[in-house]
């Protein structure tokens, strides 16, 4: 009764091989490549530090322009910060 394709037992044991060595490169992937991600997740938060820290700059900045901007429009002569 075999036509030739070698029926269902060897189907389903390469099957089975396949996904067994599927999983082994899953698990290879964990030990080797941790100190190189680590090590990017560790520069893109320094980058976002330093994005906030220049955001939190930027607004402080633009704000004080914006106070002088305020008193010049309200007709005031005295309108420069003392420092």
């Amino acid at each position: 009764m075999t036509d030739g394709h070698g029926g269902d037992s060897g189907d389903s044991g390469h099957h089975g091989a396949h996904h067994h060595s599927d999983d082994s490169d899953v698990g290879g992937d964990a030990d080797g490549g941790g100190g190189v991600g680590r090590r990017g997740a560790l520069a893109a938060l320094i980058v976002i530090a330093l994005m906030m820290v220049g955001v939190v700059w930027l607004t402080r900045a633009l704000n004080g322009s914006s106070r002088i901007q305020d008193c010049v429009m309200a007709g005031r002569t005295n309108c420069a910060p003392v420092q």
